[in-house]
């Protein structure tokens, strides 16, 4: 959180919960910069009450938007927490739900986050579902766990508004754009984790 706050002016104690109530949706789309036919991802958003289809609240806003990317065979729910987390900071959280299957395309997970903040940010233009939500023109953040670090690297050499990361147990996968990329990154390991273990992915 606070690598994502750092362009902001503001930082809190991550564990406590921000002062926004959280609404949620899923959507659909069809877009011409994604891997698959269509995209599927869920919109976390600060809103007036909290749940599912809560109206969003845009009268602090606009605020940053954040593009979460899933980790393998990791579903879109599994990530509700800190996505919610994300937004009750103040954040557009949009987390793409495609590539959660057993065969999975990371390279396909990049071009869909890549179509998925293109059009939310979209949403959010006069007249738009999110009208007045998203800051029109401004960076864009990503979050990724595992594979998804190795996909937000892909969404960054295609997309030069990805201007900050915050990687949760990445997967390296030799990512292109790594050396390239010249924004803040926040890398979150474990010392007993075994399958991306951070003295060889954290570094």
């Amino acid at each position: 959180l606070s690598c994502l706050t750092a362009g902001f002016g503001f930082a809190q104690v991550p564990e406590d919960p921000g002062p926004h109530p959280v609404g949620w949706t899923d959507v659909s789309f069809s877009h011409p910069l994604s891997g698959n036919p269509t995209v599927d991802a869920r919109l976390y958003y600060p809103a007036m009450s909290s749940g599912n289809g809560a109206t969003p609240d845009a009268s602090a806003g606009p605020y940053p938007l954040v593009g979460f990317l899933h980790g393998y065979f990791a579903f879109v729910d599994y990530y509700d927490d800190v996505c919610s987390h994300l937004a009750s900071y103040g954040f557009f959280v949009a987390s793409v739900a495609t590539e959660s299957g057993f065969f999975m395309s990371v390279t396909n997970e990049a071009k869909d986050a890549h179509a998925m903040l293109t059009w939310t940010e979209a949403q959010a233009l006069p007249g738009g579902t999110y009208e007045g939500m998203i800051l029109q023109g401004s960076d864009w953040s990503t979050v990724g766990h595992s594979n998804g670090c190795v996909a937000s690297f892909h969404v960054a050499a295609a997309e030069p508004r990805i201007a900050r990361m915050v990687l949760f147990e990445p997967n390296w996968l030799n990512p292109p754009g790594v050396s390239s990329f010249t924004g803040p990154v926040m890398v979150v390991g474990a010392t007993l984790d075994i399958v991306a273990p951070a003295s060889i992915n954290a570094s």
